[in-house]
């Protein structure tokens, strides 16, 4: 009898091993969910008119040309549409540059903008600004001082993110402004967009990942530098923290290898 008991209890603690090792091993459920490189358009001799939104639009070998022309500004919309909790980013430069010029990247829920977020960034500046919308309310309107100043004629990735109340802003894979205790739009985003105000801007893409179905465990925020980093790298992590970059994995062990695209900086969050 007692070795029946012991060989359940054996039985027992095999499967809650192995099923707690797959649910730590399995791939992480967020996932680049839409991806538009304006570059492709152009060798393909897509007319950029046919884009949504206003402005003088073109494609050159370097992307999306937007300009406001005889509008206020210039912009596209992207016709899809994305979980509530997400993250977007393009890469942009700005060739031609007015008063108060600045490029910008959002989303919103509709026409009626009850629901709106996005960064701006202000070119020949030091200032960057980030705004989130819910319920016809600016929850968010805020500007952040960047450690350099923002030049003509220089490539520019923007990453936005909202995920559990927070928003996440990123320039060049540097995180450079968070803020928390944020409201989430009760409905999906069905217009992202891109714009320039006052100038002439080259958009590279645009990319968006759903990131509601994704669960942080531990409390704490970490940013990996990219000097030395290589596509593979070792990063000493606690067992349930969370990698996420361009495509997002899981930190399998104490002293996993960690996988992602050369050159991406690995960004990780703990709850």
């Amino acid at each position: 009898m007692e070795r029946r008991t012991v060989a359940l209890l054996l039985s027992f603690f095999l499967v809650t091993t192995i099923s707690i090792t797959y649910w730590l091993l399995k791939p992480d459920t967020r996932e680049e969910v839409y991806y538009h490189d304006f570059r492709n358009d152009y060798s393909s001799n897509t007319s950029a008119e046919k884009m949504s939104g206003w402005g003088n639009r073109t494609f050159t070998e370097e992307g999306l040309v937007l300009s406001q022309g005889s509008y206020y500004c210039g912009c596209v919309f992207v016709q899809f549409r994305h979980d509530a909790e997400w993250a977007m980013e393009t890469c942009v430069k700005v060739v031609e540059s007015g008063v108060q010029t600045n490029v910008q990247i959002l989303t919103r829920e509709g026409k009626q903008v009850k629901d709106e977020s996005g960064m701006t960034l202000y070119i020949n500046s030091v200032k960057a600004s980030a705004r989130h919308k819910i319920n016809g309310t600016n929850e968010l309107d805020k500007g952040f001082t960047l450690p350099f100043n923002v030049q003509l004629n220089a490539w520019y990735k923007l990453k936005f993110l909202f995920y559990q109340g927070k928003i996440e802003c990123y320039i060049n894979d540097v995180k450079y402004f968070e803020k928390s205790g944020l409201g989430k739009c009760p409905v999906d985003y069905t217009q992202p967009h891109l714009a320039v105000f006052n100038g002439t801007a080259i958009f590279q893409y645009i990319k968006i990942w759903n990131l509601g179905s994704y669960n942080i465990l531990l409390k704490k925020s970490y940013i990996i530098e990219p000097e030395g980093i290589s596509s593979v790298q070792n990063i000493s992590a606690p067992l349930e923290a969370k990698l996420y970059a361009h495509n997002m994995y899981a930190l399998r062990d104490r002293n996993e290898t960690a996988r992602y695209p050369e050159g991406q900086r690995p960004y990780f969050e703990q709850e």
